[in-house]
């Protein structure tokens, strides 16, 4: 275990492995149903009524989520043609009529944050067909009891990495140039850390958590990623970071205490090769290959880091001597809990 004070520590040097082959391009890796939060409410809105949605999103599943009462043992399958006209539509004002794809998109593969203050939940997901892909790689916000769309923000429009955007939302107020605001912070495996505002979706920030990152050369002032560098149809294309992410998921911490947000960075590349294939709806599909690759200096490297959550800025960072995997714990007493694959 590795334990970190708040106020950080002096850096070292990592290595990791290299060089493994892997089949799993465009693949939903997350343990299905896993969440996080308190142990007896975190899955549940106002009205005690537990919610859930569904995984492995390379198996072309048609997307729902299923809405247990409290009081009863009925199970309300809510899919996504009876609740989604709205999604629709919108998707369809981006791109065209893209209504019969859009309905076999991603799914929503891991945990989701409830709002007590307004009644929402936050959910993202993961993405499937051309074009947008409207709402995979998106924070959505729906209102907890009706399931109305509030807001979404898309980190990526058509992701083609396999960054899903599928991670954890923390919730948080904080004052933005002297004004408090209900925010949101989501580390995106894409190695983006992105701030919004919660009670309607605002982007107020986004910035690098990880130093080697060409996937995009960066965000515009609204969130977008600029200068794609995108895996190319059966042609070897090197890209940071791989497949696994800049950081997967292994949630990170905010403190109120310190005021910082502690992260992990995992700094690798890999070599994606995309392909064509025909596919059927409930068919695994993966859409190419992807090979894990060291940093052209040989080495993995992974990191412990604090950074202000607005601007990005680090405060202090600790190298490991491998890729970290496990989540961070923040304590009042002023320390950082991880775990290392040593033990």
């Amino acid at each position: 275990m590795l334990v970190e004070r708040l106020g950080g520590s002096e850096d070292h040097h990592a290595t990791g492995p290299h060089g493994q082959q892997h089949d799993t391009f465009g693949a939903a890796d997350s343990p299905v149903g896993e969440h996080h939060g308190r142990a007896d409410d975190h899955h549940r809105d106002h009205h005690d009524r537990p919610a859930h949605g569904q995984a492995r999103v390379e198996y072309r599943p048609r997307p729902h989520k299923r809405d247990h009462s409290a009081d009863t043992e009925a199970v309300e399958h809510v899919r996504a043609e009876q609740v989604s006209d709205q999604e629709l539509d919108l998707a369809a004002a981006r791109g065209g009529d893209r209504r019969e794809k859009f309905r076999c998109r991603g799914s929503d593969r891991h945990q989701r944050e409830a709002d007590e203050t307004s009644g929402q939940v936050q959910l993202d997901g993961n993405p499937f067909s051309p074009g947008d892909n409207l709402y995979t790689n998106s924070i959505v916000a729906l209102r907890a009891q009706t399931g109305e769309l509030e807001w979404y923000f898309q980190t990526i429009p058509h992701d083609v990495w396999d960054f899903d955007t599928a991670y954890e939302n923390i919730l948080v107020d904080l004052p933005v140039e002297g004004v408090p605001r209900k925010l949101l912070i989501h580390p995106d495996k894409n190695g983006y850390v992105y701030v919004l505002d919660r009670t309607d979706g605002e982007y107020i920030a986004g910035w690098k958590f990880v130093d080697t990152l060409t996937w995009s050369t960066g965000l515009d002032e609204a969130g977008v990623p600029q200068g794609r560098l995108e895996p190319k149809l059966d042609y070897s294309t090197i890209i940071c970071p791989n497949l696994f992410g800049s950081r997967s998921w292994n949630q990170a911490t905010f403190s109120p205490t310190s005021g910082l947000l502690y992260n992990i960075g995992i700094e690798w590349c890999g070599e994606f090769i995309a392909r064509e294939e025909e596919v059927e709806q409930g068919d695994r599909w993966l859409g190419g290959s992807s090979k894990l690759l060291p940093l052209p200096s040989g080495e993995v490297e992974s990191h412990l880091d604090a950074f202000d959550p607005l601007t990005g800025e680090r405060v202090w960072r600790r190298d490991t001597k491998h890729p970290l995997l496990a989540a961070l714990l923040s304590t009042a007493g002023g320390l950082v809990f991880t775990g290392d694959p040593e033990g």
